[in-house]
């Protein structure tokens, strides 16, 4: 599911003030499942090359985002599954990326305990999503452990 997300900077002192951001998730054979972000300045009339949201997922496979715009900073926020630094097949992580600078640098963390895996039989990922204002920001996302579905947040405060 690639679903596209869009968001858009709401916030008067960012240098991004207006701008409209369209996250998603794509796949292809060379870097695997991947978390793009384009942006476009003039209401859509053009948009930005896509760029990667996590630069340093490499080949492992990020996906199913949600995007978000802090009003009062103009902060982009979001929150992927992804299956980097996992010692099994298919054991999945969620990871908050942050954008200071209107989506051209990502830093980026996880913040799951620990891996879980995903299964087709239990649909998931439609019930991820983050909020931020004034630095406070809450992602929520599921996870399975076995048939047993559970939902997530992570308490992250820019200041």
């Amino acid at each position: 599911n690639g679903m596209p997300v869009s968001a858009v900077d709401h916030c008067a002192e960012s240098p991004y003030h207006g701008r409209i951001y369209l996250c998603w998730g794509d796949q292809n054979d060379e870097d695997g499942g991947e978390i793009f972000l384009s942006y476009s300045d003039n209401a859509g009339a053009n948009w930005s090359t896509p760029s990667k949201v996590s630069p340093s997922g490499g080949a492992s496979d990020q996906f199913l985002p949600w995007l978000t715009v802090d009003p009062t900073s103009g902060y982009l926020y979001a929150v992927y599954y992804d299956r980097r630094n996992t010692e099994k097949a298919n054991e999945t992580n969620t990871y908050l990326s942050v954008s200071k600078d209107g989506g051209q640098t990502w830093s980026e963390q996880q913040i799951n305990d620990a891996p879980f895996y995903p299964s087709d039989a239990v649909f998931m990922g439609d019930y991820n999503h983050i909020s931020a204002h004034g630095g406070v920001v809450r992602p929520i996302w599921t996870e399975l452990s076995g048939v047993k579905k559970s939902v997530w947040t992570y308490l992250y405060n820019e200041k």
